[in-house]
This record gives C-alpha cells, sequence and structure tokens, in this order.
C-alpha cells in the first residue's frame, strides 16, 4: 500500500492547478448529466409556509446587529425563512430540457452540488426527527425519527436545530473532473453565509461548525460517503436540554441510495484521496490569517479604509438574495470612495469559524476615487488596507483567469489568499476545507453587497494557479484560492 502524502492538501491543490501550457478542451457528457435535485422516494414531505417573514434589514444592519440570544422555541414559518434566504429557489427559466431555477446561493456552473438536511426538536408543527430539505417542493422530506440534536456533538448547548450542508462529488465533478472538490467546499461556503446572514437577520444566532466528526454525521444522514459527504454543521442553540441517551443511528440503506445523482457517475480518486485526508481533525493551530510576509509580500504603511457614509444600500438583505444574479455586464465607470468602504465594512469577521479559514484578503483596484491602480492587502479586523503592488492589473489578471475578458472591466477585483503550506501545519489537510469554506462566504458577502448597491458581482474559481499567484508577488507555498469581480454595471 503507497505511503499517504506528508502534505495531502497542498498535494491536491498542485496537482488541480491548470497551467496554459497543459489545458486541452473537453467535452461534457450530457446523457450522464446529473440531477440537481435531490428526492426520497416514499418518504412523507411537510410542506413548508408559503407566506413567510423575512428581514426587512439591510445586509450592513444585519452585520452591525449584536449577536441575539438563543430563541426559547422556533416555529415552522421562521425555519422555512431560513431555508429559503439560505438555498431555496428565487426565480425560474425556461430551457431546451425545461425549467431551471435559480437559487439563492451562488453555484460554480450552476450545478449545485451542496443539499441542506437538518435536525429538529421542538418546532412548532414539526415532529422532532432529521429532515432533507426538498429544494424543487419547498418541503421536508422525514428522513428520521426522534430528537437527533444532541446525537454526536460532545459538551455542547441544547439545540432547536442543527443544520448539515453536504456536497455531492459527482455534480461538479461532471464539468470539472478532479478539481471539482475545490469547487464544492467554495458552494457550501455560498451557502452558509446565507444561512448565517439570515438567522441573523431573523434573531437566530447560528453557530457555524467546521469541526464535526464526519464519520458520525454522514451516519446520522444515512450518505453514501463515495458519493456525497457533510462539508458544514450550524447549530441553532436554544430550548430545554436535549436527551444525551439516543443511540446511534441505524444504518438504513434506503437513505444511501439517492446520493446517487446520475447513473453514468464516474469517480475521482484525487476527490476521495483528499476528502478522506481532510477527515481528521487536527490539534487547535493559529487562527489568524496569514501574515503579509508569509505570502511573500512587503505592503506598504496601512491606511485606514474610507467610511461607508454616503453610499447607501438600496435594498434590505432578503431582497438581495433574492435578487443576487452572478453579473459580469461590468462597465469602465469609476467607484467612488465611500462605495469602496461600503463593500469592504461588509466583509468584517463574523464568527470563528470563518476566522479559521486561515485567509488573507485582497482586492486589485483600478479607477478607484483616492486609491494609485494596485493590489491592496485589507485588514479586515482594522478597517486598513495597504498598497502591496502598484500597477494596473485588472486586465492581466483577467488573462490568468482563463483569459476571461469581462473581468479586466470590473472596478474592483477581490482575491482570497492563503499559504497553503502553513495552513496545513496549523490543521492538517482539513485546513483546506476551511480556507475555501471561509473563502465562499467572504464571496457570498461580496455578491449580496453588490446587489444591495446594484452593482455586479461574479465569483471566478477556475484560474492559472501559479501565474495568479505571481501576478500578485505570492510565494510558491501560497496561492489565491477564489476571486470575485465586482463594479458597477451595465443598467
Amino acid at each position: 500500500m503507497a505511503e499517504s502524502s506528508p502534505r495531502p492538501a497542498l498535494e491536491y491543490h498542485r496537482r488541480t492547478s491548470y497551467q496554459r501550457s497543459r489545458m486541452s478542451g473537453q467535452g461534457l457528457d450530457w446523457a450522464n448529466q446529473p440531477d440537481v435535485f435531490k428526492r426520497y422516494p416514499g418518504r412523507p414531505l411537510q410542506a413548508l409556509p408559503a407566506e413567510i417573514g423575512l428581514p426587512e434589514l439591510t445586509l450592513g444592519q444585519t452585520l452591525a446587529r449584536p449577536e441575539p440570544e438563543p430563541p426559547r422555541g422556533l416555529g415552522l414559518d421562521e425555519l422555512a425563512g431560513l431555508l429559503h434566504l439560505s438555498y431555496g429557489p428565487t426565480a425560474a427559466a425556461r430551457q431546451p430540457g425545461g425549467r431551471f431555477y435559480f437559487r439563492a446561493a451562488p453555484s460554480a456552473g450552476a450545478l449545485y452540488p451542496a443539499e441542506v438536511y437538518l435536525a429538529c426538536r421542538g418546532v412548532a408543527g414539526l415532529e422532532d426527527g432529521l429532515y432533507h430539505y426538498s429544494v424543487a417542493e419547498h418541503a421536508l422530506a422525514q428522513l428520521r425519527r426522534g430528537d437527533l440534536t444532541a446525537w454526536g456533538w460532545a459538551d455542547e448547548r441544547p439545540a432547536l436545530v442543527c443544520f448539515y450542508i453536504s456536497g455531492v462529488f459527482f455534480r461538479s465533478a461532471w464539468k470539472y473532473r478532479e478539481r471539482a472538490y475545490r469547487y464544492l467546499l467554495l458552494d457550501a461556503g455560498h451557502l452558509t453565509e446565507n444561512l448565517v446572514l439570515a438567522g441573523r437577520g431573523l434573531g437566530l444566532p447560528l453557530r457555524v461548525r467546521y469541526d464535526f466528526d464526519d464519520r458520525a454525521v454522514n451516519r446520522l444522514l444515512g450518505l453514501d460517503r463515495e458519493r456525497e459527504v457533510c462539508l458544514v454543521a450550524a447549530r441553532l442553540e436554544g430550548g430545554p436540554p436535549s436527551d444525551r441517551s439516543v443511540p446511534a443511528p441505524a444504518e438504513d440503506d434506503s437513505l444511501a441510495g439517492p446520493s446517487r445523482v446520475s447513473s453514468g457517475e464516474r469517480s475521482y480518486t484525487a476527490i476521495q484521496e483528499i476528502h478522506l485526508a481532510s477527515e481528521r481533525i487536527a490539534a487547535p493551530g493559529p487562527a489568524a490569517p496569514a501574515t503579509p510576509a508569509e505570502l511573500g509580500l512587503n505592503p506598504g504603511p496601512w491606511l485606514a479604509a474610507p467610511p461607508p457614509e454616503g453610499c447607501p444600500e438600496e435594498l434590505d438583505l432578503a431582497q438581495a438574495i433574492q435578487a443576487r444574479r452572478s453579473r459580469r455586464n461590468f462597465v469602465r465607470t469609476g467607484l467612488s470612495a465611500a462605495c469602496l468602504g461600503r463593500v469592504l465594512a461588509g466583509l468584517r469577521p463574523l464568527d470563528r469559524a470563518e476566522r479559521d479559514g486561515g485567509l488573507q484578503v485582497g482586492f486589485v483596484a483600478e479607477r478607484v476615487e483616492g486609491l494609485e491602480s494596485g493590489f491592496y492587502l485589507l485588514d479586515r479586523e482594522r478597517s486598513r488596507l495597504a498598497l502591496a503592488r502598484p500597477a494596473c492589473l485588472p486586465a492581466v489578471m483577467s488573462l490568468a483567469c482563463l483569459d476571461q475578458a469581462w473581468l479586466s472591466q470590473a472596478a474592483l477585483q477581490f482575491v482570497f489568499l492563503a499559504n497553503l503550506e502553513r495552513l496545513e501545519e496549523a490543521w492538517g489537510a482539513r485546513g483546506y476545507r476551511y480556507a475555501f469554506l471561509s473563502a465562499g462566504r467572504l464571496g457570498q458577502r461580496l455578491y449580496l453587497t453588490a446587489t444591495t448597491l446594484r452593482m455586479g458581482a461574479c465569483g471566478v474559481g477556475a484560474l492559472y494557479d501559479r501565474e495568479a499567484a505571481d501576478l500578485l508577488g505570492l510565494n510558491d507555498s501560497s496561492g489565491l484560492l477564489y476571486l470575485t469581480g465586482l463594479g458597477p454595471i451595465k443598467k
């Protein structure tokens, strides 16, 4: 048996990095296109209320809101609001194969690999049990009965609902092959951020967990672990103490079958290996982002970020989630300092899990009031920025992003960076998950910020990895994990 790599995450990242000289065209196997809706035939469905209360706060007000106290109880309408704003359908479009449904969270290639499960207790109008959120019907399919909110969690406070976000490998791998694991994590991050923000807006505090027991949770959900795995957990704490003596859930083969989403699925060894390596939870390491020096950067002096006053949000949070799309029809219009301040204010740290991603955030700017063109680092804790490389970079960065010319028109190109060696030393291979999940969460924050300002945003996970890193001046241990273009668009 071959020995495992001492740096499995770094090895996976390099193995799946795009190189301009090695790119070749590849067609899609349309005959085996995966189903984007998961269903459990024969399982009872409980319809969720169509009339739901939605938060009227803006994104900025939601982020500034103190963390709410745990509720004593939860209604089915509140639960429906959380699910609708997190992953529910937001619009439909006619396509040759039928109707296509947009969802509240963005997805690479519109493949929607994520699924949402929830263990509930004491929700008014809902029997205690484990459920799957059926997006197409906006309903809950009951998978198990009984209070399972405490199962698999040690030394946790009581919870009303435990949310589990999974990723279905083949949905993304159908298009992105071995690189698909990156997109699974980013998409799970997008969805997670919607869930957290929706909860905050509704006065429901959700605690995100990246470091759960993988095997226990996957068993609880009944997943076929060769095809689908849990990537994120979140707990809505509250209610009286729960029963911690519940026995381990029985194996149920009928739950594993729906993890198969195509009759012609293909398994990718690289994906299986990186996920297996990341199942182990390492001893806690440093949660702080990599320093500029650890990325190979030597920025100039830190400057206070411009204040957001003078750039009002035009939509509230619920409206922004409903209206969000990947919009890339950017125009070469200048951006005011106040708008930059509003965008940067939307990236402030929100919880420990996001901080544990170990990310350094920066942006490439051009045509921004008061800023020299160049690549800037952002200190999110102190609302500061520093010029790391003075240069006109948008056009060349668009070339590094698989020659996507539209990206060169964006006023801002946000970049999410990590020193992958340092990350793996701190957290083991699981740190790779943390970084991409947090990048997806912050990317979703940018999507929503842009939407509230009636601007455009579009995330980019496909890039010539080393070429992009070299443009920013990163060292060999560091990489650009995700990029989001943002700016004014054609009206």
